[in-house]
């Protein structure tokens, strides 16, 4: 996130907006869901949900053996939740990380001066036909009710300065629209559309799934998808009710609950 106004007492505004149990503010961290994973053995269900907020955070994690880069502009920073609170069940968690870039896209659209953020299935969301937030979310352990929700959004960070191998594939919201934003409007934006999408989630509201299969960004696409057992190679069909993506091959129709798209 960037310094000056955006970070003057960001806590006591964040909490001030009502669903934050509590926030916790880094000068410096390794990892802000590594952090949050840590805490989620002692936080108690009123601090939930926790927001753990990094200025700078050194060794950001994405899926896999991936890292996230970041500089300052950037948001970094991990929500822990008990998902039950919001009528979630345990077997729904693997649809968290499409419910959170499916918010992630309705805040950026917020913000974003006519451009469409879309949602890459699993944990992506992409402006302008680059990445502009990536999403980690991670159990605890599978019989506890705690899940952490990693956000990493380029907000005013420009890519202008990144490593190059990013360069072509990443983009910021400042790069993208020229303008900049305000990081705690945008991170309570966030916040606030993610707060409602659980409690649709829970509530098996319909509406919910009609807005993912809206934001996808691979619809009508040929894509090729790694499950970690084999590529699938089809066109997409898009999002399905369980959050699984739906892809036409030579074989067949498909559903793929997890892996990564490699092309499209």
């Amino acid at each position: 996130m960037s310094g000056g106004s955006d970070w003057i007492d960001v806590d006591k505004l964040l909490l001030a907006a009502g669903w934050l149990g509590s926030c916790e503010v880094l000068e410096v961290v390794d990892s802000t869901n590594t952090f949050a994973m840590q805490r989620s053995q002692r936080a108690e269900v009123r601090e939930l949900p926790l927001l753990v907020i990094a200025r700078l955070q050194t060794a950001g994690r994405g899926r896999g053996a991936n890292t996230w880069w970041s500089e300052s502009g950037s948001i970094t920073c991990s929500l822990l939740i008990a998902p039950s609170l919001y009528q979630v069940r345990s077997e729904q968690w693997p649809i968290l990380s499409v419910l959170a870039g499916s918010a992630v896209c309705s805040a950026l659209a917020e913000f974003a001066n006519g451009c469409v953020p879309r949602l890459k299935w699993p944990n992506d969301v992409y402006l302008r036909e680059r990445k502009v937030c990536g999403i980690l979310v991670e159990a605890p352990s599978v019989s506890d009710d705690r899940v952490v929700i990693g956000l990493g959004i380029n907000a005013n960070n420009s890519f202008a300065e990144c490593p190059d191998d990013l360069a072509e594939i990443g983009t910021s919201l400042a790069d993208a629209t020229g303008t900049q934003v305000n990081c705690l409007e945008l991170l309570s934006r966030v916040l606030h559309h993610l707060r409602g999408d659980l409690e649709r989630l829970g509530a098996n509201d319909r509406r919910l799934i009609d807005t993912w299969r809206a934001q996808c960004l691979l619809t009508g696409r040929h894509i090729v998808l790694d499950d970690h057992q084999r590529r699938i190679e089809g066109t997409c069909l898009g999002i399905d009710d369980d959050g699984a993506l739906r892809i036409q091959t030579s074989f067949g129709p498909q559903r793929v609950l997890s892996g990564v798209v490699v092309e499209f």
